[in-house]
């Protein structure tokens, strides 16, 4: 494995020829909001500001959604949903979850309906982690297209997790696996989303190093905080932890949903918060909380 030190200004530029890319092949990706009410659209594959602001204005994860046509469908910064207009839906107000998590929030069309949005959301360290991992269904088909929140804030498991939430294609090309990691425990939980709908079993890894430790009087500490990322191609997890120096990757089974191999990379003994593949698989960003530096790791010389 090498590394190298990446101006934040080229990291940002690289990071968005490689999301638009991916924009440009998925239209679920066309539009995007995100900051304080900021948004891009990818009319072309190319990013371009949008002129209607959203109405969100996000501290941390945020997610965004379009059809199959590019049209956006709903927003969400894991505590409110908005419809494609600006406005929070009916029954979007949502339960257990914050606006600060890492990753506070993530969306995923139903596989077998193309109506239905699943929103997966996550507690945050402010709150000791207390929601857990939960969903909400979004039914666009309601309020003449517009959409609502039909399923609002259902907890899966009574297990504490962190703020960490992503998603991996399966194997099949069709459905996903839902990734978190649990609290005090080094156990990734993968649930499935198939045609079939959400499966609330989950299939559990007990891999890798134990999140844990406090900060001051909160008993839950900034190891909590940090990205979990999936590779494009489903076959390798990196995840970081804002107190723990260095990266640790994983090996991830698109198929069943295993987490194996773990290895660390310390690529300095800086403590990370974002991480990001490239679109290849092959090398791997990642950059502290204050955002002030970014590291390019070439994973292909990094033994498995």
């Amino acid at each position: 494995m090498t590394q190298r030190f990446l101006p934040l200004t080229l990291w940002l530029l690289v990071v968005l020829v490689s999301l638009a890319g991916s924009a440009a092949a998925q239209p679920e990706a066309y539009n995007w909001k995100f900051g304080n009410q900021a948004g891009l659209q990818f009319p072309n594959g190319s990013p371009a500001i949008v002129s209607a602001p959203g109405a969100m204005s996000c501290y941390e994860g945020c997610a965004s959604i379009s059809d199959a046509q590019g049209v956006l469908q709903c927003y969400s910064n894991g505590q409110n949903v908005w419809d494609r207009t600006g406005a929070i839906m009916p029954n979007g107000r949502l339960s257990g979850s914050h606006f600060s998590a890492t990753q506070a929030a993530l969306l995923l069309r139903a596989p077998a309906d193309h109506s239905m949005y699943y929103l997966f959301t996550v507690d945050a360290v402010e709150n000791e982690l207390r929601g857990g991992l939960r969903y909400s269904v979004v039914d666009m088909s309601l309020r003449g297209g517009l959409g609502d929140v039909r399923t609002n804030s259902s907890q899966l498991g009574n297990t504490l997790m962190t703020e960490k939430l992503t998603a991996v294609r399966h194997a099949n090309g069709r459905d996903y696996w839902i990734v978190t990691h649990g609290w005090q425990s080094n156990s990734f939980y993968c649930y499935l989303l198939n045609a079939g709908g959400l499966v609330s079993t989950p299939v559990v890894s007990s891999v890798g190093s134990v999140y844990t430790g406090s900060n001051g009087t909160n008993p839950v500490g900034l190891n909590a905080i940090g990205y979990l990322r999936a590779s494009p191609d489903s076959r390798l997890l990196a995840s970081v932890q804002a107190q723990q120096a260095g990266v640790e990757l994983f090996d991830f089974n698109p198929a069943t949903g295993q987490v194996s191999g773990p290895r660390a990379i310390p690529a300095t003994n800086q403590a990370f918060y974002g991480v990001e593949f490239s679109a290849d698989s092959r090398k791997l960003y990642v950059s502290p909380i204050n955002g002030s530096q970014v590291w390019q790791l070439e994973l292909a010389a990094n033994p498995a």
